[in-house]
Order: C-alpha cells, then structure tokens, then sequence
C-alpha cells in the first residue's frame, strides 16, 4: 500500500428524498497509486461528481454517506478513514486544499463573484501555508503565473466575471494546486472549453502533475480526454464501477457491455457522411427503488434471461489489473451480488 495514495472500498452515498432513497453511490472501489492519473468516466448521473464530493466530505444534503471506506495514505504507509471524519471538523478540513484539492465543474458557479481572483488564492494559502498576507500575495501571484496567467499582478485584482472561461479554469487550478497537494480531485475541468483551450488545460495539468509529484483523479464523460490524460480508466454506471482497467487495455479490449457501447459512440475521421452515430439506447434510470439485477440490463444487447436478472454482478478481475461487473466475463454465469 506504499504505492497508493487513496484506497476506495465500498462507498455508499445515499439521498434521503421524500420519493425514497435514492442511491447515487452503492458500492464504488477504486485506488489510486502515486503520481498516477485514474480516469472516471460515466454518462450524467452515474456517480462521478457525488464520488468526488463523498471523499473530501463535501456532499450536499440532504444527502449521506452511509458505508464504504475511503483511506488517505501517508508517505509512511499509514492510513486514515476520511469517511470516518466528521464533514465540519478541523481533521478534514486540514486535509480539503493542502493534502487532498478539487477543482471543480464550473468555474463561474464555483468562484465567488464577489471576491477577487487573488483574494481567493490568498484564501487557502493563508489556511495551510503562511499566515503573512504579503507572503501569501506574493505565493498568489507566483501560482497565477506558473498556470499561465498575463499579467498576474493586475489579474490578481479582477473579479471572475471579467475573465474568459479558459482564464476562470486556470485560476480554478491555481487555487487548487496552491498548497501542492497530493491528490488533486478534477470534476469536468474542461468542460465547456473550446478545443484550443482545452488542450492548453490538459498540458497544463501534466506539467503541473510532473512537477508538483501528485496524484489526479479525472472525472469526465469524453473519452478522447482520458485516452490524453489517464494511465488508469474507471468506468462508472448508476454508482458503481462496472469495469477497470489500464487505459490502453480499456480501448483495445472492453468487456462490458457499457464501455463497449460508449467507445462505438466516439465520432471518427473517415466514418462517411450520411452515417447516424451510435448511440446507446434508453437513459440512465433515476436510482430510487431498483430492482436487485444488473443495472444496466435495461439497456444492454447481451443480456441474458435468468442470469442478469437474478442480482447485481461482483467486480470480478478477469486478467491483470483488469475487473469487470458482468455475467459474461464470470467464469460459469453463477450469481454473486455485492
């Protein structure tokens, strides 16, 4: 476990809703090593963001977070539980920016607009780093242009609003990476970004991981971001991991129905004109009340009758570093629930 810098074991993340409970997370698992980039990759309302939310202890209510382990390791090998963190204590809250930090998925929703720029890198670096505001100022102005920012020392006195959206983004990273933390939680960092910039965004964040040592979770849905960025890919579906493996491996051999359904929507040079995208059929159902069987039968082509419906399958390994949650990689079709 010298290795690993985060350990997810069976996370649950439930909202208790006045239509019942709704299961945003029944039972995620991953880990993430040193320096290393994991993928998580999913359509809306598969779980990525609440998973992100549910590590730093951040959920929003009225929802909890009812089971699961999510261990944060030191350099030493020893661990702490971060569920087991009270949201509002002084623990977590040491480790939310310096240890563990999150940018997340819109920038212009997640900054305040009522502060400047630099008041709001300020803000972390006060907490965990320096208690001088001068030093803290110039430690500012030093992130801002280290994550390519003009004019760092004017630009440190705008307000959001009077920034593009790739320059909201670069700051969003700025603040995140203000007190080189080893894990660095990235919700949709490129989201909305035209092509340009998201490629700057993306270096920008290998070179910043390079030099700082850390360790980044990348959660989005485009899957030509993760075949750039990650070394290891997540793929989640109505809360769970349903299949896991190296990124080379996860496009040369998907198993899953799912991953293999959402690598054929890629858009392709050369596919022809005239020629309809595949899609996957159906939507991703709200998760209130499921029935106990695979929860992506519904919409799968492979699905067997009086297999996939008897109870949710085990994430099973079905080769090196590769696991998988379906009845047809489970070597006899036996029922397993998890």
């Amino acid at each position: 476990m010298v290795d690993t810098i985060l350990e997810v074991d069976d996370l649950k993340t439930h909202f208790f809703l006045d239509e019942g409970v709704l299961k945003a997370l029944d039972g995620v698992s991953f880990h993430i090593g040193k320096q290393e980039t994991l993928g998580v990759i999913g359509e809306s309302g598969c779980g990525k963001s609440v998973t992100a939310r549910s590590i730093l202890r951040i959920v929003p209510s009225p929802g909890q977070t009812v089971g699961g382990t999510a261990k944060l390791f030191s350099d030493g090998g020893a661990s702490r539980d971060l569920l087991k963190l009270k949201p509002t204590g002084e623990e977590i809250r040491a480790i939310r920016g310096k240890e563990i930090s999150m940018i997340f998925q819109e920038p212009m929703t997640s900054l305040s607009p009522v502060h400047t720029v630099g008041d709001q890198i300020e803000e972390a670096i006060l907490i965990h780093k320096t208690q001088d505001k001068k030093e803290a100022h110039q430690f500012a102005l030093d992130m801002l242009d280290r994550v390519g920012i003009p004019n760092p020392k004017d630009l440190s006195k705008a307000y959001p609003f009077q920034l593009s959206g790739g320059m909201r983004q670069r700051v969003m990273i700025a603040i995140a990476l203000s007190c080189n933390p080893k894990l660095l939680l990235a919700d949709e960092p490129t989201t909305a970004l035209d092509v340009t910039v998201q490629a700057q965004i993306l270096e920008l964040m290998k070179e910043l991981q390079q030099e700082l040592g850390m360790s980044i979770m990348f959660i989005t849905h485009d899957l030509g971001v993760i075949a750039e960025v990650a070394d290891r890919v997540a793929v989640m579906y109505l809360g769970r991991v349903v299949e896991s493996a190296p990124v080379k491996e996860l496009f040369r051999n998907p198993l899953h129905p799912y991953t293999v359904n959402l690598l054929k929507s890629i858009p392709r040079v050369g596919r022809g004109r005239g020629k309809k995208l595949q899609t996957i059929q159906g939507t991703v159902p709200i998760p209130i009340n499921l029935p106990q069987c695979c929860p992506f039968m519904a919409r799968c082509e492979q699905a067997m009758p009086g297999v996939c419906d008897k109870a949710v399958p085990a994430l099973e390994q079905v080769a090196e570093n590769h696991s998988v949650r379906c009845y047809l990689h489970h070597e006899n079709n036996e029922v397993a629930s998890t």
